[in-house]
């Protein structure tokens, strides 16, 4: 597998906000979000047994697959899923790519980048009865992925990294959040610590 970090940490985002999982951040995006903040592109090859045994040591019930986008190796995330079948499994995808074995995991995070990506999850999680699932989309409150509010379970305010500009539009997308009735993404790593995966 393609890895690019295994860490320990909390959840700072969506359902599962506060709850310590351990996060799997696998390299590599078939995207090239402008907004995008996550650092993925180095890599460390790791086989499929030496990933389940990070599982297994990690002393936590939670396993995060993230990315980049993690289903770019759905093969071997089954694999190891199959050898620590005792942990919740979670995905965060962007849905870009063809959607199969994604009713393995215990809850799924889809942030969709386009219209076409949003209406393919909707398709999705009709047909396969997906329950356990949101779509969180990133906005700025004014233009950014505004189309694709519609098909949200959740708002996630962007991040800039500029302290002043972030309170705006947390509260830009606060106030969105009240008037389209979604649910609030916080992006707690990013509020306290103010990098990119927490501590």
């Amino acid at each position: 597998m393609k890895v690019n970090n295994i860490f320990k940490s909390i959840q700072g985002e969506g359902k599962y906000v506060g709850e310590p999982c351990l996060f799997i951040r696998l390299s590599g995006c078939n995207l090239n979000c402008s907004f995008c903040d996550t650092d993925f592109d180095e890599e460390e090859e790791m086989d499929v047994e030496d990933v389940a045994d990070a599982i297994r040591h990690s002393e936590v019930d939670t396993v995060v697959w993230t990315g980049g986008e993690p289903t770019l190796q759905i093969g071997e995330i089954v694999e190891v899923m199959k050898e620590t079948l005792h942990f919740n499994h979670h995905l965060e995808t962007n849905a870009s790519g063809f959607m199969y074995n994604l009713k393995l995991f215990d809850y799924i995070a889809f942030s969709p980048k386009n219209e076409k990506d949003a209406k393919k999850i909707k398709r999705y999680t009709d047909i396969f009865r997906i329950k356990n699932f949101d779509v969180k989309v990133v906005t700025d409150g004014e233009e950014l992925n505004t189309d694709l509010i519609r098909y949200s379970t959740m708002l996630m305010p962007l991040t800039t990294f500029d302290e002043d500009k972030d309170l705006v539009i947390k509260k830009k997308v606060w106030e969105l959040c009240q008037l389209e009735n979604k649910r609030y993404s916080p992006r707690l790593q990013i509020d306290l610590f103010g990098n990119k995966k927490g501590v």
